[in-house]
């Protein structure tokens, strides 16, 4: 028998396992309400988690298309970035699934010799947590600018009404624009010069 047939024929234990693990992650109140609820509007991280993780699962053992690969990282990493787990805590999900595999099929790979297509598996594996971390580094620069974009159209007042220094830095742009189109401005440079 080949790995795949045993992992098409191991699916819902892996794939549940894989879920519970991924939700035991967050603390004791959040991971008990992940794994409880799979209603899309009552839990949408928890129902997020299980369709991507329901399909990632599909497509490491079947076609492992990059893009779709890609996609449902996205699902599942994104919700990781914006709940500020580190890089290696976000990307370790992926992780996850080799030790699942081994602890759930160790007898029958062993007795079926299938450790070359065993360390295959494992390799599709890292290549996704790679793809993972791409994922994350991208939803956490689009966190970054979303943040930053927010500081910058805000006219802060800081101490005693002082002003925030990008606040000044757009202020005073604005002002050299305005003074550079002013055309009275034009003539008294010209004169000087």
């Amino acid at each position: 028998m080949k790995l795949s047939s045993l992992l098409e024929q191991h699916r819902e234990h892996i794939k549940d396992e894989w879920i519970r693990r991924i939700a035991n992650t967050y603390p004791l109140k959040t991971a008990r309400f992940l794994r409880e609820k799979h209603d899309e509007f009552a839990n949408p991280v928890g129902s997020t988690l299980e369709k991507a993780i329901t399909s990632l699962f599909s497509e490491i053992i079947n076609e492992c298309d990059p893009d779709r690969i890609a996609g449902l990282l996205d699902d599942i990493i994104r919700i990781r970035a914006v709940q500020d787990f580190s890089p290696s805590a976000a990307v370790a999900i992926v992780f996850m699934i080799k030790d699942i595999v081994r602890d759930r099929l160790a007898g029958e790979i062993k007795k079926g010799d299938l450790t070359e297509e065993l360390f295959t598996f494992e390799s599709t594996v890292d290549r996704i947590a790679l793809l993972a971390f791409d994922v994350y580094m991208k939803c956490r620069e689009k966190v970054w600018e979303i943040k930053m974009n927010d500081v910058m159209q805000r006219p802060f007042m800081l101490m005693e009404g002082a002003m925030c220094t990008s606040y000044m830095l757009r202020r005073g742009n604005m002002h050299l624009e305005k003074i550079g189109n002013d055309d009275e401005f034009t003539d008294i440079r010209r004169s000087n010069n």
